[in-house]
């Protein structure tokens, strides 16, 4: 197992079937969308059962075959969802959360750690378990990601909604709990997307923004 084939598809499991006939025993499939993490548990006990190995990332990212006899064929980088972090992310590596086989992970180990994004020289990379562990994590993920949006758009409304203050008023305010306990990429571009007078044309025609 020394090369990998990236592939695009758009019914993963149909994929995985037609995949199937070209690859030998211990080849490891991996899905790096969004995918339920039942559904990767259960894909992970039937590729097992057939002699594979299955890794469910918990990241968007690639859909990769690793296979013994195929030279490595970029075919399709897939965009079934987006990289975490935004455009840093895409240019500098995502935290990646790989569940699934546990004896594909000693292989992947090197290559996932590789291109993840870096914290005080650590990856942002780990094996997180077996199963579908990966996709659960990246859905807590998603979950908590989402909530922290929802409260950051509340509070854009109650302050250019009943506190009637400018953009620019708005934009000072994130970027200054930017700079204590709420430091974080999200406050960050919200305080940078408020900024400049509330005259600007896309805030004008949005009024004031809403999730």
């Amino acid at each position: 197992m020394d090369c990998p084939l990236w592939m695009l598809s758009l019914s993963f499991w149909q994929f995985i079937d037609n995949l199937l006939p070209f690859l030998d025993a211990g080849d490891i499939i991996i899905d790096g969308g969004n995918s339920h993490f039942l559904d990767s548990l259960r894909r992970t006990e039937a590729l097992e059962a057939k002699g594979f190995l299955f890794i469910g990332t918990g990241k968007p990212f690639l859909e990769i075959v690793h296979c013994t006899h195929m030279p490595m064929i970029p075919l399709c980088v897939r965009s079934r969802s987006g990289v975490s972090g935004g455009e840093h992310g895409a240019l500098t590596g995502p935290s990646i959360m790989p569940g699934g086989s546990v004896a594909a992970w000693k292989i992947i180990k090197p290559i996932f750690q590789a291109i993840s994004a870096h914290t005080d020289n650590e990856p942002c990379c780990d094996w997180v378990g077996g199963g579908g562990a990966g996709h659960y994590v990246k859905m807590v993920h998603n979950g908590i990601e989402y909530g922290d949006m929802q409260i950051i758009c509340e509070c854009y409304d109650l302050m250019r909604g009943p506190l009637g203050m400018t953009n620019t008023e708005i934009s000072e305010v994130f970027h200054e709990w930017n700079k204590g306990d709420l430091d974080s990429f999200l406050v960050e571009i919200t305080g940078t997307c408020s900024e400049g007078p509330s005259s600007h044309p896309f805030i004008q025609n949005t009024s004031y923004l809403r999730c």
